[in-house]
């Protein structure tokens, strides 16, 4: 790690602390004021226990800002330390595996906050050519979830190759999207959509074919990209979606947090509980609710879902997804009722498949290998000769 990554870490870690001291303070005032105002009640003396509640009041208030400080201080003050140790040379976290992964984790945990902040552990919005083989004029460009990384694509590929090495095989080019996934859904895809106008502009070929593949929160952010880009060349040449387990109609769990923080926040004694639930970071929040963005008319658009039973026919897999994300959530349905909006062909519900193993899974390759190298109608009509005139 370099120093400014120990350091803001050490900042992390010391708001984490003094959080926990203030949310101590919190319930602790709580309880106290509805105490003092039953015993002033049975008493029969409003306002006789006032004296009581200022001389407490102060003695709390100045213990608790004290703990605050000082816990602040302690972590901020070793993470300082350790950062004087760091030797200048030292190889940033992004090099690393691990350092990546924690990242991202740091990312979708905060990322909102951690860009604002211009912190060292913030993640700029990147495209990674995989161009081992070449360029070629279709890109296949792979958008990964919350709190991934772009080597997440790579999850077991010591058993399975990963898409993109499958894909490059068949002569589309990889490109890996690394960014911040715990942005507004909306940021993020602007920031995608002009990092992709940018590549377009100065490819080394004509770009003929984009390719979005999204996984979970990643299929959001391609789509928001999309609609970002109304007025950018290069979304013309997306001709095919593809989003793997992706909350198109909202996630559960983001729904379940929101409700938690609304119904924590209704009692004083419970509102200090909460604040762990405000701090989550925008890309969380914005899984509570559908993304209000419509599909591209132009392109085909595919939709994988998982199950967590082997039969991908059985109600529980239909009802419950893969536990992260409904089934009809991740086909774009409203309600699982709802009509699906494309081909049913462009659908698939692989069943005994989790979230995370939609990353890399080979009956996904053989879809994407399959969806993603069909002649789509508008390249057959521009390739098509021309009559000669009569």
């Amino acid at each position: 790690m370099r120093s400014d990554e120990v350091t803001a870490v050490g900042d992390l870690a010391g708001e984490a602390a003094m959080g926990i001291a203030d949310q101590v303070r919190d319930v602790h005032r709580a309880v106290a004021l509805r105490v003092l105002a039953a015993l002033d009640a049975a008493a029969g003396l409003h306002g006789a226990v006032a004296p009581v509640r200022i001389v407490h009041d102060a003695v709390a208030e100045s213990s608790y800002a004290a703990a605050r400080r000082l816990s602040g201080a302690i972590v901020r003050g070793a993470a300082t330390i350790g950062a004087l140790t760091c030797s200048p040379g030292a190889a940033p976290l992004a090099a690393g595996p691990r350092g990546r992964a924690m990242l991202g984790a740091l990312g979708g945990a905060w990322g909102d906050r951690l860009a604002a902040r211009g912190s060292a552990l913030d993640t700029p919005l990147a495209l990674l050519v995989d161009d081992r083989r070449g360029v070629t004029g279709h890109l296949a460009v792979f958008v990964h979830g919350l709190g991934e990384t772009e080597l997440s694509w790579r999850r077991h590929a010591r058993l399975h190759p990963p898409y993109g090495e499958r894909l490059g095989a068949r002569g589309i080019t990889p490109v890996y999207v690394r960014y911040n996934s715990g942005r507004a859904i909306d940021a993020a895809g602007e920031a995608l959509a002009g990092a992709l106008d940018a590549a377009v502009a100065r490819w080394p070929r004509p770009v003929d074919e984009i390719s979005l593949i999204g996984h979970s929160l990643g299929g959001l952010v391609a789509r928001a990209a999309c609609h970002r880009a109304r007025d950018q060349g290069w979304v013309g040449r997306v001709r095919r979606t593809v989003c793997l387990g992706s909350p198109l109609g909202g996630a559960p769990l983001a729904r379940a947090a929101a409700s938690a923080e609304r119904a924590l926040s209704l009692l004083p004694e419970t509102r200090p509980f909460a604040a762990p639930l405000r701090v989550r970071s925008a890309g969380i929040r914005d899984l509570a609710e559908p993304l209000a963005v419509p599909f591209l008319a132009h392109a085909d658009h595919y939709f994988v879902s998982a199950s967590v039973t082997r039969d991908p026919e059985a109600l529980a897999g239909r009802l419950l997804g893969d536990l992260l994300v409904l089934r009809h959530s991740a086909w774009g349905q409203r309600t699982r009722r709802e009509r699906v909006r494309f081909d049913p062909a462009h659908y698939r519900h692989l069943g005994a498949t989790t979230h995370l193993e939609l990353l890399n899974h080979p009956a996904v390759a053989a879809l994407l290998e399959r969806w993603l190298t069909v002649e789509h109608p508008a390249l057959a009509a521009a390739r098509a000769p021309t009559p000669a005139p009569a």
